[in-house]
């Protein structure tokens, strides 16, 4: 997976992303149910006659092909984010960016990129100005390259540097 993205901007941009994505696919679910459960019926037809679907079948069914529609692609989504908290925080949350930089760098990664927040919103969460918000991530990421992505993962450089046990590559593979 790592090998798809050439730095550490463009990994957690790719993360940003399939956050934005898990959470459009949660509420989209989200509103399909409510329109099943909410117990009026479905009118369709587009102006050839409208026919009821009285059992909710249809839309029970548009469920569910929604669901395996995203699944697989949710599934690689997750696996993108996991990989990115990983190197943000490691396995016990001592680990990666916030052992090298502190936990006020990867706090700004994951509110930046692993919630999808804007810019002010993380400063916001992380009570900093949207510029030291955005600053800090930019320094994280950097941080992450001058390692090099898959040293990053391994631990290598990061343990070094910290003085901590770096992340676990091992953890990643799970």
């Amino acid at each position: 997976m790592l090998d798809d993205f050439q730095n550490a901007r463009e990994l957690f941009e790719a993360a940003r992303c399939a956050a934005i994505e898990r959470d459009h696919a949660a509420k989209q679910l989200e509103r399909m149910r409510h329109r099943t459960l909410g117990g009026s019926s479905s009118i369709s037809g587009g102006g050839r006659g409208a026919t009821k679907d009285v059992n909710g079948t249809a839309a029970s069914i548009a469920i569910v092909d929604y669901e395996s529609m995203m699944r697989a692609r949710l599934a690689e989504d997750t696996k993108l984010l996991n990989l990115c908290a990983a190197l943000i925080y490691g396995r016990n949350g001592r680990e990666g960016v916030s052992a090298v930089l502190g936990s006020e760098y990867a706090d700004v990664l994951f509110w930046r990129y692993l919630k999808a927040e804007t810019w002010v919103s993380c400063g916001a969460v992380c009570h900093v100005s949207p510029a030291t918000a955005k600053r800090r991530a930019m320094m994280a990421l950097d941080t992450i390259d001058s390692i090099g992505l898959h040293h990053a993962i391994d631990g290598v450089g990061l343990g070094a540097m910290s003085g901590s046990i770096g992340l676990n590559a091992d953890y990643l593979k799970s």
